[in-house]
């Protein structure tokens, strides 16, 4: 698997408005047939598996989903997470802004979102 990681200070997409300080992108090349693995990594439960169970990092906590009925497949699908840590309670909000099958899928948060991290 070959890797190329990038850093760029806007957003790739349609919303080159919205500004962000930060963006990192890894490009890796799979040996899957491209709907098979956009089916896979559209589903927003699986790929935030990790995030739904305890862990060290959440200080033993995990965070909770919540989807539109669309369950983040479609344009315009919202996904919710939210949770507590130490008693912080922590939240966001995001969606859908792009989905070409099985090229591409991008979504954005939402509002201001609730989040700590230290370190």
């Amino acid at each position: 698997m070959k890797g190329e990681e990038r850093q760029d200070s806007m957003p790739h997409g349609k919303s080159p408005q919205r500004f962000y300080q930060h963006r990192a992108a890894v490009v890796v090349d799979i040996a899957v047939d491209p709907a098979t693995l956009f089916e896979h990594l559209d589903d927003q439960a699986k790929l935030a598996s990790h995030m739904m169970q305890s862990s060290a990092m959440m200080a033993g906590s995990s965070m909770k989903f919540t989807f539109d009925h669309d369950r983040g497949r479609m344009l315009g699908s919202r996904i919710g997470m939210h949770g507590k840590v130490l008693g912080l309670s922590l939240e966001l909000s995001e969606i859908v802004t792009e989905r070409d099958p099985p090229r591409r899928k991008a979504w954005e948060t939402e509002g201001v979102p609730r989040l700590g991290s230290c370190g």
